[in-house]
């Protein structure tokens, strides 16, 4: 129980683009794209963090509800409906499971199957979300300023520059 509503519980209050079963499978691609691993000698928790650790699916939420014309949000709807079909999934992945239900294995075999699709508009849908969830998983600042992910990637913020004095 939480008492600070998240990005994602303000925007289902505020009549969001996405319900609740579509923010979760959006959650589930993202969390499949930038994956939660165990791995030794984890430098910084970089392999230990998810995409939803970093608030990605909101992001990626709030940039297409704000910026993305009303047939791409539609567009993003009807992939994230499609992919909680088992039936849908069976046809075009072999995996009779809803995304939800599957393990990260299964969903990372479904969402190669999108990149990799004879069907122009699923490798574009897969290409969007993941060019945008990466971008937020990488790019994205914290209450600090930083990305936790930085570190670890070699980036370093330039120093702020001096205020100039008149």
């Amino acid at each position: 129980f939480h008492c600070v509503p998240t990005a994602h519980e303000i925007a289902i209050l505020s009549g969001g683009m996405l319900n609740e079963t579509q923010f979760r499978t959006l959650r589930l691609i993202c969390d499949t794209l930038a994956p939660s691993l165990a791995v030794a000698d984890d430098v910084n928790g970089f392999y230990w963090r998810a995409a939803s650790d970093l608030d990605v699916p909101a992001q990626v939420q709030a940039v297409i509800e704000k910026f993305g014309e009303p047939a791409l949000q539609r567009d993003l709807r009807w992939m994230l409906d499609l992919l909680e079909s088992p039936l849908f999934n069976a046809l075009f992945s072999s995996i009779h499971k809803a995304f939800s239900e599957m393990d990260l294995e299964e969903r990372t075999r479904t969402l190669i199957s999108w990149s990799e699709s004879n069907l122009p508009s699923r490798r574009k849908a897969f290409q969007g979300l993941k060019r945008l969830a990466l971008f937020f998983f990488y790019t994205m600042p914290d209450k600090t300023g930083r990305n936790p992910n930085w570190p670890v990637i070699g980036y370093e913020m330039p120093p702020r520059p001096k205020p100039v004095e008149k």
